[in-house]
């Protein structure tokens, strides 16, 4: 479980460290070529998608002062426990 934790955690410092430095190239390495992302503010029904080659610079030229974080329901945690056992 510790593992996914540093994975996320690393995930978005990545994401504020680039919301800061406006450079995307570390968010891409998270990225496989066959990644594809929806943004969480689409329309549910066709939500906007995004991959390995979005421009996530112009995306993040959008925000100042922006940070964020994750921070795991507990009912998420006890499912992921119980399947790692």
């Amino acid at each position: 479980m510790e593992h996914y934790h540093k994975v996320l955690n690393d995930y978005f410092q990545c994401w504020n460290e680039a919301l800061l430095s406006k450079n995307g190239d570390k968010l891409r390495n998270y990225m496989s070529k066959s990644f594809v992302g929806y943004w969480a503010n689409s329309n549910l029904e066709l939500p906007d998608q995004y991959d390995n080659t979005y421009d996530i610079e112009a995306v993040l030229k959008q925000y100042d002062n922006s940070e964020k974080s994750f921070e795991p329901a507990p009912f998420l945690c006890e499912r992921m426990e119980k399947s790692l056992l």
